[in-house]
């Protein structure tokens, strides 16, 4: 079954958007602080992890899990742009500005879950 056809079901749509709907909107903020760690952040911490878990065994991705975390949140934000916020019934399709601070949000969650975990250089 494909991602639209899924969205579309009765049910999970509705509930999974009304969800995102609510957060987004507890507090001043709080949608652009969803965007920095769902999209950003959680991607960015799963792809670099499992990179580096895999490196053990296949050291090409041991060396590169930062590249492959911040791939992980384009993914993820690219998941967002061209599927699931489109389907959404709260989607302002006009509205491009926010996409793109959507993809500087992005960003910002990828460089601080970066920082966060960079290993210290030994000296």
């Amino acid at each position: 079954m494909s991602l639209p056809a899924l969205l579309q079901e009765e049910g999970l749509s509705e509930s999974l958007y009304r969800f995102i709907a609510k957060a987004s909107s507890a507090f001043p903020g709080a949608s652009d602080l969803l965007h920095i760690g769902l999209i950003g952040s959680l991607p960015y911490l799963a792809g670099n992890t499992a990179a580096r878990f895999l490196g053990r065994w296949i050291p090409f991705l041991g060396r590169y899990s930062t590249c492959i975390g911040f791939g992980s949140a384009a993914l993820a934000e690219f998941v967002w742009q061209g599927f699931l916020e489109p389907a959404s019934p709260y989607d302002h399709s006009s509205d491009t500005f926010s996409d793109y601070t959507g993809m500087v949000e992005t960003g910002i969650g990828a460089g601080l879950a970066c920082l966060l975990t960079r290993k210290q250089k030994e000296q």
